[in-house]
């Protein structure tokens, strides 16, 4: 096998530095998005518990007219 090859310390330092960075980014990109997501969440929350209210209401009244003796 090739012995390794010595790599010069300022790649090593752009490395590390690029890898903090990317580290720095992330965390701040992270907290931005994170309220909206929730409040995003919280909507479709709402949103599902009002089409669940409107479809079993409309289910009921289905039922009632189809159930009807009077036909």
């Amino acid at each position: 096998m090739v012995p390794p090859v010595q790599v010069s310390p300022l790649i090593k330092t752009a490395r590390w530095s690029a890898l903090l960075v990317g580290m720095i980014y992330g965390k701040k990109r992270y907290d931005y998005l994170k309220p909206i997501a929730e409040e995003e969440r919280r909507v479709e929350a709402e949103e599902k518990v009002a089409r669940e209210e409107a479809e079993r209401i409309a289910r009921q009244l289905a039922e009632a007219s189809d159930d009807s003796i009077l036909k």
